[in-house]
């Protein structure tokens, strides 16, 4: 069987751009970004690679958005080190 990625950069704003796959960048609020990487999982798309760009806070607060639009993520979590 042959394992489908995708690697696709993802940025979060306010306004949505039909066919957001053709600028090399999928960007918009985050509920279509969501249905947009849904639709590669329903073309048989096994995993996917996101780039999300910013500081950690940032790149933090886009995940968060993506997961309560109903990203599911799917792997191990870190566990942080002890202090």
């Amino acid at each position: 069987a042959i394992e489908l990625t995708v690697f696709a950069g993802v940025a979060l704003s306010d306004t949505w751009r039909e066919r957001p796959w053709e600028r090399g960048l999928i960007r918009g609020p985050a509920e279509p970004v969501v249905a947009t990487l849904a639709d590669y999982a329903d073309a048989g798309v096994t995993e996917m690679i996101l780039s999300i760009g910013g500081s950690t806070r940032r790149r933090l607060a886009t995940l968060e958005a993506l997961v309560d639009a109903g990203l599911a993520l799917d792997g191990p979590t870190p566990t942080r080190p002890e202090p």
